[in-house]
């Protein structure tokens, strides 16, 4: 089972480093077509930006599409779980979407340091789940309309939203997982003090 696990997790490290890999790639060629770096006609150029727009589109889609189910079914299970906090299986599949988290089931008003409480995660995962549908409205734009006549300031307004959604996310899961981390580190030195002032007291 383990090995099992170790596989996907490394399954999962390299489709993440190939989807960034192309994200960067296209993105790069994309602003040097667009800074003009390359002499080439309009009309090629034009070929250019546009295969350039499609392959981000459909790989942001891809991603947004693989993603946005679990995201969604995690979503679901934290707000279901107020309403039945004694489902056992529940709590083992909300702690397993978030392995760096360790997730506070009993006292939500008074959490301990070291958990995180379900409003957090429950806001964290709509702040995740705003991030995939807004990636939505961007594939329509790019699908239905010709080059020409894209509204571009809906591509715009939605890209900058999703990337501020995908960065705050990050930030707030990574700030979290710390606070967790030295709430841990301060109760293993207190109970390291109080096991020295205990052993030399006798």
């Amino acid at each position: 089972m383990d090995a099992m696990c170790r596989e996907h997790s490394r399954g999962r490290r390299v489709a993440l480093g190939l989807f960034i890999g192309l994200t960067l790639l296209v993105g790069l060629l994309l602003i040097l077509v667009l800074s003009n770096v390359f002499a080439m006609p309009s009309t090629t150029r034009d070929s250019y930006i546009e295969v350039c727009i499609q392959v981000l589109n459909a790989t942001l889609t891809l991603a947004a599409l693989m993603v946005h189910p679990a995201r969604f079914v995690t979503l679901l299970r934290l707000l279901m779980w107020y309403a039945s906090s004694t489902d056992m299986r529940a709590e083992a599949r909300i702690q397993a979407a978030f392995p760096s988290l360790p997730v506070e089931f009993m006292d939500q008003n008074n959490p301990q340091g070291i958990n995180v409480p379900m409003r957090k995660l429950a806001c964290l995962m709509g702040v995740l789940n705003l991030q995939c549908f807004l990636q939505y409205p961007i594939t329509a734009v790019v699908w239905l309309y010709p080059f020409s006549e894209r509204p571009y300031f809906v591509i715009a307004l939605a890209l900058a939203l999703s990337c501020t959604c995908t960065i705050g996310a990050a930030l707030w899961e990574h700030r979290m997982h710390r606070s967790t981390v030295r709430y841990r580190a301060k109760r293993a030195e207190s109970a390291i003090e109080r096991f020295l002032v205990e052993d030399t007291s006798i």
